[in-house]
């Protein structure tokens, strides 16, 4: 099977699996990666956001000092070279 047939048969089954709520598509290989890595900070920075936002709710010590951790490492984790 050549590459054209491959690609043609992946979005033959993308496109039965798809129920309408979605937007399907395929990316290049050299894209595939910084995309995945940009949605991975996008998810990551808005738990940052949720974590800041719950940080005044409580009183507990302990639930915020896990939540301003929990902001530290993924905030720091989206800014470092992995």
């Amino acid at each position: 099977m050549d590459e054209q047939k491959a690609v043609e048969m992946i979005m033959d089954t993308i496109r039965k699996e798809n129920d309408g709520t979605t937007l399907d598509y395929m990316l290049p290989g050299y894209a595939q990666n910084r995309v995945n890595c940009y949605q991975s900070m996008r998810y990551d920075l808005l738990l940052c956001k949720d974590a800041l936002l719950k940080l005044y709710e409580y009183d507990d010590i302990t639930v915020y000092s896990c939540l301003y951790m929990t902001f530290i490492v993924l905030y720091g984790k989206c800014f470092t070279d992995p």
